[in-house]
């Protein structure tokens, strides 16, 4: 009786750990769908990439990174700093090689102070007119859908089946356990119920 109750426990606990292993292993393989018969098999991923990659990149457009935000990032805040930083830096590093060298120091470098805050001053007036012409491109050639969309289409499976178990590969072992003790316990209530009265 013993061995007999070992047996379905343990039985019960193989399937159903086993069961849950081709189960998380079928959200990735086959990668190339495998044809028996009439039917074929594929991976869950590999069969609906091409759906899945149209809808993460559709979300991530409506609900994460909208056009309008896209463009904000570009013309706003410490970008359009950095910018004006850069380029006057760039001007300055100019007219230090073009200025003549025959200018004093002090002259030099009040000519260079002048003309970098002159084009400072007008690279912010000019501001307005540049930041809605990059809306305006973002708005119109930047398709965030398209871009996502077919970076997950370009998306190897085999690195994306290692990327995604990589990061929930915890979760995935308990599955796989949760298989395991429910399948015991399933096993273990056949057994039981062998010996019930009728």
């Amino acid at each position: 009786m013993s061995w007999e109750l070992l047996l379905m426990t343990g039985m019960g606990a193989f399937i159903g750990w086993i069961t849950n292993r081709i189960a998380i292993r079928m959200l990735f393989r086959p990668y190339r769908p495998w044809g028996i018969g009439r039917f074929s098999l594929q991976g869950l991923l590999p069969a609906r990439q091409q759906e899945l990659a149209r809808v993460v990149g559709e979300t991530v457009a409506k609900e994460l990174l909208p056009q309008d935000k896209l463009a904000s990032l570009f013309t706003e805040g410490p970008i359009l700093e950095e910018m004006a930083a850069a380029l006057g830096t760039h001007v300055s590093l100019r007219l230090e090689e073009k200025l003549p060298k025959f200018l004093p120091g002090a002259v030099r470098q009040y000519l260079i102070g002048e003309i970098v805050q002159a084009i400072d001053r007008e690279f912010r007036g000019m501001l307005p007119g540049v930041v809605e012409s990059v809306q305006r491109v973002i708005n119109e050639e930047v398709n965030v859908a398209k871009i996502i969309e077919e970076t997950i289409l370009g998306f190897d499976l085999r690195e994306l089946e290692r990327l995604v178990l990589s990061v929930v590969s915890t979760e995935l072992r308990y599955i796989e356990l949760w298989g395991m003790v429910l399948g015991g316990l399933l096993g273990l209530t056949q057994w039981g119920l062998r010996y019930l009265p009728l």
